[in-house]
């Protein structure tokens, strides 16, 4: 299995929500993946949509799949 290094989160609309108060979510995608941790990325719906800005803030690995948790910090459009 291949590795891949971002420096930006794609989620596809895979992402789940595991914290309101502190919008926190979580994103399980195929294969395994590294992104900065505790640094501002940009956050995109697709490969071409931009929504927002997220900070990594925990990864794990395992099963051949990435779960990443990153708190939204700012969207650029509400819809």
């Amino acid at each position: 299995m291949k590795f891949e290094m971002h420096t930006s989160v794609v989620t596809e609309e895979k992402e789940v929500r595991v914290d309101i108060e502190n919008n926190l979510f979580e994103l399980t995608v195929e294969g395994y993946h590294l992104y900065p941790l505790n640094e501002a990325v940009v956050l995109y719906k697709t490969e071409k949509e931009k929504v927002g800005t997220a900070v990594p803030k925990k990864i794990s690995w395992e099963n051949e799949q990435t779960v990443l948790l990153y708190q939204l910090i700012s969207l650029h459009s509400v819809n």
